[in-house]
């Protein structure tokens, strides 16, 4: 702190760290999680150096200190999770999930664990995705929407397993919580939670399951990513391409192909760039597509950016970020 300057309240405290979370929410709407997570990273890595030296301050009763830095430091694990950098999104999903519990906000707390469980899926850790589930499961009643989050990791963590009949059983479960459609009770999050986004997720248990017909029929319903977008959605996408590969619908993967390809540059998440490179290479090498398809196919691997720059677990900085609310 420099001299002269009165100490920063914890009021004054969460107002930036609120504005850090704004400001890296929009990096990612314009970049994606590749570039947004090492920035998050960044700003909830200084934001807590500067919570150490508010100490006992930021526990003013309604300075809403800790609540702020949770939020960030969980828009951080997730980012940081979709650019593929894993020990450092588990490393800040632990912190917001420590944080919210601490000061009792029960809806980011459900979001940082919503996350976890999908982390722990992707990685090939079923069980442990399993037991993040239905430990919020098995817990206080939860809001219809927030509980059909929780039933899809269920049923996600069934598929990679290979738990076909769990996995089909949850997926009906989660559906009949969303067509209870929005609840008093809903958090602000859970916005995103309708028919379409749920019709993605059951996409991917199905292509998780190897069931590649039910997979395109499912994903082909989910609205695909409009052209620049960075955001879930383009995983939708990449999968359903994945997935008409696999069911051998040839004609319609040429168009998908051939429509991500004009703005693949712009695709921001390592997890979605990392599977449209391997269905890419894939179809460009396969004998069996028609002409057409591999040439969209090798047009699309072509285009697309580096999934991520430093590997799935390298480190990630957390210093301060250069022109950061923080500083």
């Amino acid at each position: 702190m420099e001299p002269g300057r009165p100490p920063l309240t914890a009021e004054e405290f969460a107002r930036r760290v609120r504005a850090a979370t704004g400001a890296v929410l929009a990096l990612e709407a314009r970049a994606g999680a590749v570039a947004a997570g090492p920035e998050a990273a960044r700003r909830a890595g200084r934001a807590l150096a500067l919570r150490r030296h508010l100490g006992h301050r930021a526990d003013e009763p309604g300075s809403g200190a800790d609540a702020a830095l949770a939020e960030l430091a969980q828009v951080a694990g997730w980012l940081l999770f979709d650019a593929e950098r894993h020990r450092a999104a588990h490393r800040f999903s632990r912190l917001a999930l420590t944080l919210a519990r601490g000061c009792g906000e029960r809806a980011v707390e459900h979001l940082v664990l919503a996350t976890l469980s999908m982390q722990a899926a992707h990685l090939g850790r079923p069980d442990a995705a399993l037991r993040v589930a239905r430990d919020v499961l098995d817990g206080p009643r939860l809001p219809a929407r927030v509980a059909a989050v929780f039933r899809l990791r269920e049923a996600g963590a069934h598929a990679v397993a290979g738990r076909r009949p769990d996995a089909l059983q949850a997926l009906g479960r989660a559906g009949a919580l969303i067509a209870e459609g929005p609840g008093p009770r809903d958090p602000a999050w859970a916005w995103w939670v309708d028919e379409d986004e749920a019709a993605g997720h059951v996409g991917l248990v199905h292509a998780g399951l190897g069931a590649w017909g039910r997979a395109v029929d499912a994903l082909a319903a989910s609205p695909g990513a409009p052209a620049g977008t960075t955001g879930f959605r383009a995983l939708f996408d990449a999968q359903l391409l994945t997935a008409q590969l696999r069911a051998a619908a040839w004609h319609d993967a040429t168009e998908l192909a051939t429509r991500l390809s004009g703005h693949a540059h712009a695709i921001g998440s390592a997890r979605a760039t990392t599977l449209l490179e391997r269905a890419a290479r894939t179809a460009a090498a396969d004998p069996r597509p028609p002409g057409p398809l591999r040439d969209a196919a090798r047009h699309l691997w072509t285009t697309l950016p580096s999934p991520y720059d430093g590997g799935t677990s390298g480190p990630c900085t957390t210093g301060p970020a250069e022109g950061s609310p923080l500083t």
